[in-house]
């Protein structure tokens, strides 16, 4: 029951934190309590409230302990300074695929009874420095067992063999000898030893599960976080039917497209697509913050995101940074950032629409499932040079794609 309490704790903390309200100022978030098993791993987490990286940042991870902070894990960005502590070699590591969210969260591995105590982490910029601290309690422990895993043995067990009534069946001397009883799932003797390993086997997997269950549950509401960061910074943007290629047909809203059959006939155009079915947004963007979502949902061959103005428009093109292109697409039925080479992107539930959040200061380009309000794929260190431009591609044959009025939706 403590370790349920404690689970439940810390589940009932990372919802409040994806329901606070965020502000522009900087601070660092963290649970107040996290629970670790002696031999697994743990992540100790650590939240940026702006939810990107600041500038030239500094992480360190501190144990306190009695008149002294001792250190566990040390960042800068710089080459070889990236390192744990004396005590901790080999034992910690900073989840630095969150790094540009904001999340420097730590992962301690292989953990020991020897961990328990309270944990601060600290992050530093040019302009401030805040930390949070996070106790990790550890799964208490008895005749190799947790007390939570005694506690469903013992109601197992109860629930298995009620007291003895007239009407119970009297034990064989068989079922007497040498301690045995019965299996209460199969019905066969077992000896008291074998009933302990089945329990603990039990308990175990049940424990496990648990645990799973509220680390996917605290990743979503890490998601739901990142992408109410970005929501805000929703633009309304609409498509420059000059640069659509012939086969498409563009909306009178100027916010949908179709993939038709055949080609329209159209205005020579020195910035239109004639070979690869794109399109362009009427706006550009060169400094600021900005969010769209677009609706993917009909087609199966789609790509997606930002591109340079000096683009090449003429012939068959090549997604990629170098030629511009910050685009995440869907091929069949996988899903590729297109880096070079394409970096294969897993989803867990399929999109019906994708959301594109730019932060042209920090170089940055994500991609969000608005359907599951998850991750996707980030683009760092984005080479633009002037405007960039929202872009999308549609392959797929008299199928549409919408971008969402997303202000008209709330």
């Amino acid at each position: 029951m403590e370790l349920q309490g404690q689970l439940s704790s810390r589940l009932f903390c990372a919802i409040l934190l994806a329901v606070i309200p965020f502000s522009e100022s900087f601070e660092v978030i963290s649970s107040p309590t996290v629970t670790g098993i002696v031999g697994q791993d743990v992540v100790l987490p650590c939240q940026v409230s702006t939810g990107m990286q600041p500038a030239k940042m500094e992480v360190q991870w501190k144990k306190i302990i009695p008149a002294a902070r001792e250190t566990v894990h040390e960042y800068r960005a710089q080459p070889g300074q990236d390192v744990p502590g004396p005590n901790y070699q080999g034992r910690t590591m900073l989840l630095k695929d969150g790094f540009t969210l904001g999340n420097v969260s730590l992962k301690l591995k292989n953990v020991r009874p020897a961990d328990r105590g309270m944990y601060s982490c600290i992050v530093k910029s040019n302009e401030w420095s805040a930390d949070a601290a996070t106790e990790l309690q550890i799964a208490e422990f008895k005749n190799g067992e947790t007390l939570k895993e005694k506690e469903i043995k013992r109601e197992r067990r109860r629930i298995s063999f009620p007291p003895e009534t007239s009407e119970k069946k009297t034990e064989t001397s068989e079922e007497k000898t040498g301690n045995r009883r019965r299996d209460p799932e199969k019905g066969t003797l077992i000896s008291a030893e074998q009933g302990h390993r089945v329990g603990w086997s039990q308990n175990q997997d049940e424990l496990q599960g648990e645990l799973r269950r509220i680390q996917e549950e605290r990743d979503e509401l890490q998601g739901e976080l990142n992408w109410r960061r970005t929501y805000k910074y929703a633009d309304d943007i609409t498509l420059d039917a000059g640069t659509a290629h012939p086969n498409f047909s563009i909306a009178g809203d100027q916010k949908s497209l179709k993939h038709e059959a055949q080609p329209e006939k159209v205005l020579p155009n020195p910035e239109r697509f004639d070979s690869t079915v794109c399109v362009l947004g009427s706006e550009g963007f060169s400094s600021g913050k900005h969010y769209w979502e677009v609706d993917v949902m009909s087609s199966t061959d789609w790509d997606l995101g930002v591109a340079r103005k000096s683009i090449q428009r003429k012939g068959k093109l090549s997604l990629s940074p170098k030629e511009g292109f910050w685009a995440l697409g869907l091929s069949g039925r996988d899903y590729w950032a297109r880096t070079d080479p394409w970096t294969r992107v897993m989803v867990q539930k399929k999109p019906k629409k994708i959301g594109v959040y730019l932060s042209y200061q920090d170089k940055q380009v994500t991609f969000f499932s608005v359907t599951d309000r998850s991750v996707l794929f980030t683009f760092n260190n984005c080479s633009f040079s002037g405007a960039v431009y929202p872009f999308l591609k549609n392959s797929h044959k008299e199928t549409a794609m919408r971008i969402c009025s997303i202000r008209e939706d709330e």
